[in-house]
């Protein structure tokens, strides 16, 4: 009884010693504590979304697949989309935290700042295809036909070669100096996941899909980089 007694109050004694010992919270400790956001499950609750970000790093986006067992992840990745079929995955990703960071520090502008690059998954497969210089995304909520992105706009390195034929048109028609800086907006570009066609519209500023999928709601500025097309919202 007393042997049984003096084991069972060494235990006590062991295990409140290590109760007792707590790591201290500090910055160290901030850094390493994750959050999961962007939580996505699909119609059939086969497919589950989430995305682990880090306090200062990059993030992870993890896409479970509930029938099939299979887990997969995507580096830099913080906020996926699943269409209504869930048959594919869309999403941002993100460049490197520190080529951000990077870049900051020697504060570059925006037209120079590391962009992000559109992913869309086959989940079936999981080929992935990327487009870089990607803005922004929208895909229908109740369709799974296609997915709108609109591209970053063409920076000026690559604009120099048409800076000559520019000049001698602004000349010619004696354009304004607010017409000449022109829209910074890339092309919107509508991709049908089914079969992979694209359709572009230059100089869009703004643009909204319709819940079905049916429909494109989108401005354009009326810049001279602009489409024939003239301003307004079609």
């Amino acid at each position: 009884m007393n042997k049984r007694f003096y084991t069972f109050f060494l235990l006590f004694i062991i295990f409140s010693a290590k109760a007792q010992i707590k790591k201290p919270l500090d910055h160290t400790v901030y850094d390493a504590w994750q959050s999961v956001s962007a939580q996505k499950i699909s119609k059939d609750g086969n497919i589950v979304a989430y995305a682990v970000t880090p306090q200062e790093g990059d993030a992870q986006v993890y896409i479970h697949n509930l029938k099939t067992k299979s887990v997969f992840t995507y580096p830099r990745v913080a906020s996926p989309e699943l269409s209504h079929d869930a048959l594919y995955a869309v999403f941002l990703i993100k460049p490197f935290y520190q080529d951000v960071r990077a870049a900051k520090i020697k504060k570059a502008k925006p037209e120079n700042m590391p962009k992000d690059t559109l992913g869309l998954s086959q989940m079936t497969s999981m080929q992935l295809k990327e487009t870089a210089g990607v803005r922004s995304f929208k895909i229908p909520q109740i369709a799974a036909n296609m997915v709108a992105y609109q591209l970053e706009s063409v920076s000026k390195k690559s604009e120099k070669a048409e800076k000559s034929a520019d000049k001698a048109r602004d000349a010619f028609f004696d354009e304004s100096e607010s017409d000449k800086k022109g829209n910074d907006a890339g092309a919107l570009v509508l991709r049908e996941l089914q079969n992979g066609k694209t359709t572009e519209i230059e100089g869009v500023g703004n643009y909204e899909l319709s819940p079905n999928g049916k429909y494109l709601l989108y401005a354009i500025d009326g810049s001279k980089k602009a489409s024939s097309m003239p301003a307004g919202v079609y």
